[in-house]
């Protein structure tokens, strides 16, 4: 099979980090504000209550000004592909070379070093 990804992922990485300061904040001073520890859990209110006061967080922790997010951030993996390859007797190089291309077990081209013989990382 194939994982089939979309978006940018240091976009995601971003968001991810801002969303795990959250929780982590959370985890650790909800209870200090009467406040749900999963940022999910927090209705609109509280979360502009946390984010107009940011936690009281410039007095508990040091952090980089990073915002703080309330959801998670939508997962970069979408899906799967997966593929049947046809087990006739004929075919047996075809799937040699599909499979090759989707495991990178070739490498890269001989002629053309930089030429990767593999799909992976390929947006």
């Amino acid at each position: 099979y194939l994982d089939i990804y979309t978006g940018e992922q240091s976009k995601f990485e971003e968001e991810d980090d801002q969303y795990q300061l959250t929780r982590s904040l959370l985890d650790k001073h909800a209870s200090t504000f009467g406040l749900q520890s999963l940022p999910e859990d927090l209705d609109t209110e509280q979360a502009k209550l946390c984010l107009e006061s940011n936690l009281c967080l410039t007095k508990l922790v040091e952090i980089d000004s990073q915002p703080l997010r309330f959801r998670a951030p939508t997962p970069l993996l979408v899906g799967h592909l997966i593929f049947q390859l046809d087990p006739a007797p004929g075919l047996a190089k075809t799937r040699q070379n599909f499979t090759a291309l989707c495991t990178g077990e070739k490498g890269q081209c001989k002629s053309n070093p930089k030429k990767k013989l593999h799909y992976i990382s390929k947006p």
